[in-house]
């Protein structure tokens, strides 16, 4: 079998055994940790982001005043796009992982 085998094909013992880990493994990731790995990658951001302000108040030009007002307003943006891009390949990962894992065991059993 060189393909991934869906869990209603496997019989009971084994359908009940992966339906657990495939849950606690979908929890794993949409679990809080992730969450608050997009807020600290979009945090980091944000503070560098809020020093390089901080630096255009302190010359008083109000052109690179401007100018960084408008890269923070993008950057922070970016950041909350890099913090979404970060939780949906870690998910990934995550899945991927298990779905290999399945298909490995399911080689052994058929050998």
């Amino acid at each position: 079998m060189s393909q991934f085998m869906r869990i209603d094909s496997l019989p009971m013992p084994e359908r009940k055994l992966a339906q657990e880990i495939y849950d606690k493994k979908n929890y794993e990731v949409n679990s809080p940790i992730f969450f608050l790995g997009i807020a600290i990658v979009s945090s980091l951001f944000i503070i560098l982001i809020d020093r390089v302000s901080g630096m255009a108040m302190m010359t008083a030009d109000i052109e690179w005043f401007k100018s960084a007002f408008i890269f923070q307003i993008i950057f922070s943006w970016i950041a909350v796009f890099l913090g979404i891009i970060f939780y949906k390949f870690a998910r990934f990962i995550f899945l991927s992982r298990w779905k290999i894992g399945v298909w490995f065991r399911c080689q052994e059993e058929d050998e």
